[in-house]
């Protein structure tokens, strides 16, 4: 498939989000106006298997289109072989333009392991906030990163912690110490990720 923007009808592209979608949550974004100029370029793979071209970056622009009744899209085609490949592509395109939430990185990260280096001969800059925060956030304990996926803990908070302390057992050891200090705030946790450091 080229790899350059083309044009491509709106009809023939096809929603998976469960295999593409990088996001963790996505919904159309409701808008009652199709404008081009501020549609950008779709991510699409053409999957062998059936012949199907898919949405792989732009799931939400895609769905409005639908719903509005556009005719054409400009696309741009992940030159990769497998689905999980374009998936993986998609993400690390969201990242670098700072899409998605610090958790959607950070669930990439934590799926992929992916080291900082990686990330670099990517072409993603990791001093970037999306993936500076991901990166932190993905370094956390299972407990810790349980507690943000239930909201328990903020995503705030547990970013602060995973990019202070490297080991799970001084992030849990420090969360033990936050529950029995009770209401602290994330200046005296830094102070205490100091402490225990």
């Amino acid at each position: 498939p080229p790899t350059s923007v083309a044009s491509m009808p709106v009809a023939d592209l096809n929603l998976d989000p469960k295999r593409f979608q990088y996001k963790i949550a996505w919904k159309d974004v409701g808008a009652e106006k199709w404008r081009p100029e501020l549609a950008g370029v779709v991510s699409v793979w053409r999957d062998p298997k059936d012949g199907k071209t898919y949405v792989v970056n732009g799931h939400r622009r895609v769905a409005m289109a639908k719903r509005l009744g556009t005719d054409a899209m400009d696309v741009r085609y992940l030159n990769v072989a497998t689905p999980a490949e374009a998936r993986s592509l998609g993400a690390l395109i969201n990242i670098a333009e700072g899409h998605g939430t610090v958790m959607d990185a950070a669930k990439f990260f934590r799926d992929s392991d992916m080291t900082p280096e990686e990330l670099k001969a990517q072409g993603v800059s990791v001093t970037d906030y999306m993936a500076a925060q991901g990166i932190a956030l993905a370094r956390v304990s299972p407990g810790i990163w349980n507690a943000v996926g239930n909201g328990t803990m903020p995503v705030e908070r547990a970013t602060i912690i995973g990019r202070g302390l490297p080991e799970h057992a001084q992030q849990d050891a420090l969360v033990k110490l936050l529950k029995k200090r009770g209401n602290v705030t994330n200046g005296v946790l830094d102070e205490l990720i100091q402490g225990v450091r």
